[in-house]
Formats: C-alpha cells, structure tokens, sequence
C-alpha cells in the first residue's frame, strides 16, 4: 500500500502532497520535512531507496521511494508489500502524464495548477492502491472530468 506521495523543491518545500493514511496536519509537516532531510543528505550516487528509517509512527517496516527530475523531487512513502522498482516506474509515469497534460511541466504548473495534478494523481493512484499507470489511458479521463467541469460553470 502507498501511505503518501508528495513532491518537494531543492529548498525543502512541499508543492504537492497526498497522504493515504489519516494524519495530523502537523505531523504531516513534520514527515515531510524529515524526509527531505534523509533524501537531501544522500550522495547522488545512492540508490533511490530508503528502508527501516521509523521515521512514520516508528513502523519500520515502510520504505522511501524517491526520484528527482530538474529542481524537483517526487517521493513515494509505501509498505513492504510495494515493489521499489515498481514505485521507480509509478513516479516515472506520474511525471509523465504531467508532461503530457502540461507539455513540459514546471515547478509552477504544480503550484498554480494543483487541482489538474491532483486529478492526474487520482487517477493513478486511489486510496494508496494503484489503479491505472499508463499514460494513454489516465489523460483522457482527466481531459473529460475538465470538459464536465467546464460544462457545469
């Protein structure tokens, strides 16, 4: 199961966070600054891949997926039941279904068009299970909630 997925700049903050899990809004300020602070002190060299850090309620069993394209970095919180390579492969398609939806997605697009990324993000991904990962299918449905939307103003 995936417990969040958020996307965090160079600087540390968060653009874009989705928790799967009933969390404190404090709490899930202080999670993703303490993520970022263990994926910021890695070497770059280092894998994508962070497990037994207890740093999520002290279980120590989930693990950190994280990928960084440009000036952002997506992370995956999931339990072990997730494949990393898999999760590798989830953030890949995420990006690119924004690129897509965006041709060439910037840090601004996640922030002045946040609801857009969330539809992207809620098609793939539903109460912290994977529903749908291919681009070509994910993009129209979210091309269609927009004309349903823009239909009901």
């Amino acid at each position: 199961m995936i417990y969040a997925l958020f996307v965090i700049n160079n600087h540390g903050t968060t653009r874009l966070s989705r928790f799967y899990q009933a969390i404190e809004y404090s709490k899930k300020k202080t999670l993703e600054r303490d993520i970022y602070g263990l994926i910021a002190k890695r070497p770059i060299a280092a894998c994508n891949f962070i497990e037994n850090t207890g740093i999520w309620s002290d279980d120590k069993s989930l693990k950190i997926i994280y990928r960084t394209y440009a000036t952002l970095t997506f992370v995956l919180v999931a339990d072990q039941a997730e494949n990393e390579l898999a999760m590798l492969d989830l953030i890949q398609n995420y990006v690119e279904c924004l690129d897509d939806a965006f041709q060439n997605v910037c840090e601004l697009h996640l922030i002045f068009q946040h609801e857009k990324c969330f539809q992207i993000l809620d098609e793939i991904i539903s109460g912290g299970l994977i529903l749908e990962t291919r681009s070509s299918d994910v993009l129209p449905h979210v091309a269609a909630m927009e004309r349903l939307d823009r239909a009901s103003r």
